[in-house]
């Protein structure tokens, strides 16, 4: 990977759950979490082909609070007193799934660290680490650098806790093998990062999403979200056609600004149709939702498919996801249905349904 220093890994099992929390949906135990960390932060030190310096260690699992999903923990790997990743874990369908960022987390270093309590809580598509009643974003858009005194979440019900680390024997001071790939492919698409409409203040992630596509099939690296919004809108009048949004329409239309061909499918896909579009040298755009039990749709959200592998009996899935700057995202497959990977995203969303993919 060219941005394998901050790229994120998106754990999910290609054919069995590595961890099954039974045929209803409860609660892991913190055993569960402790047991499925030991578990797959191996195959994330592989992947990534992290050689440590010193011996390797992770946290507990942390609860992250503010957040709508229970389930969510954040679990640090260190290298000594240097935290250098962090993985997020949740249960979806009774199978706890996570992902993984491998890069540098300052705020988290040092010795002194371990006798420091912290809190960590989601807001507006970041993940915060709450310390020393002062806060600093470390995961996720961080165009907000000041909660908004309106709507900042009552820090008096976070619990904090001490970081108690837990040897990663097999792994510590062993050099690991190089990422085994079988088969990949990855294009250079640039990483446009997520903006807000002037307009409605709705996120532009599908706008961000579609900028970076145009960026490279017409070898220009300048167009953001909002110069793509404006375009749009400048293009097709608001009271015509409201104003510019992530629907099939204007997503069309982002491509007839730039004269380019595009198919459109209105569902999901597998790892073989991937394949052969990024082969084809084409990145995909991707509408994802979070579904509830009841099928209902928590949020939306946009990323780009960029580049895809197989490795360690896992396919993978690269995106350009516009939250996450200068990295790219890695989930490896599910194998299942038409959506190809669970996104376990480290800012408090789970995507679990591909609803139209573009190319």
């Amino acid at each position: 990977m060219k941005k394998i220093i901050a790229m994120i890994l998106c754990l999910a099992t290609f054919v069995n759950p590595i961890i099954s929390m039974g045929d209803t949906q409860n609660s892991p135990s913190e055993k569960d979490y402790m047991a499925y960390s030991l578990e797959v932060i191996q195959q994330y030190v592989e992947i990534c082909s992290i050689i440590p310096e010193q011996d390797l260690s992770i946290t507990q699992p942390i609860k992250v609070y503010n957040d709508a999903d229970e389930y969510n923990r954040i679990v640090f790997l260190y290298d000594g007193d240097s935290c250098i990743g962090m993985m997020a874990i949740t249960s979806y369908n009774d199978t706890l799934v996570s992902s993984f960022i491998p890069s540098k987390f300052p705020q988290l270093s040092g010795d002194s660290i371990s006798n420091t309590s912290l809190s960590l809580f989601v807001f507006e598509e970041s993940l915060y680490l709450l310390c020393n009643n002062s806060y600093t974003v470390l995961t996720g858009n961080d165009s907000l650098h000041e909660l908004p005194e309106n709507n900042t979440p009552d820090f008096s019900g976070y619990a904090s806790s001490l970081l108690n680390r837990i040897m990663v024997n097999t792994c510590s001071k062993q050099p690991v093998p190089s990422r085994v790939t079988a088969i990949g492919n990855e294009l250079d698409v640039d990483i446009v990062g997520n903006s807000t409409s002037p307009d409605t203040g709705l996120g532009l992630c599908w706008a961000a999403s579609l900028a970076a596509i145009i960026r490279y099939r017409t070898n220009s690296h300048s167009l953001t979200a909002i110069q793509l919004y404006n375009q749009l809108k400048n293009a097709h009048p608001a009271w015509l056609n409201g104003y510019p949004k992530g629907t099939k329409k204007w997503e069309k239309w982002s491509f007839d600004l730039y004269n380019l061909p595009k198919t459109y499918v209105s569902h999901g896909t597998t790892f073989p149709t991937i394949r052969t579009i990024i082969d084809d040298h084409r990145p995909i755009y991707c509408g994802l939702d979070q579904i509830d039990e009841n099928n209902n749709t928590v949020v939306s959200h946009a990323v780009d498919i960029v580049g895809y592998g197989a490795a360690y009996g896992y396919c993978n899935f690269i995106l350009m996801d516009p939250n996450i700057l200068s990295n790219y995202v890695v989930v490896l497959g599910n194998g299942t249905g038409n959506t190809p990977f669970i996104y376990v995203t480290s800012y408090g969303y789970t995507f679990n349904k591909m609803t139209c993919y573009i190319y």
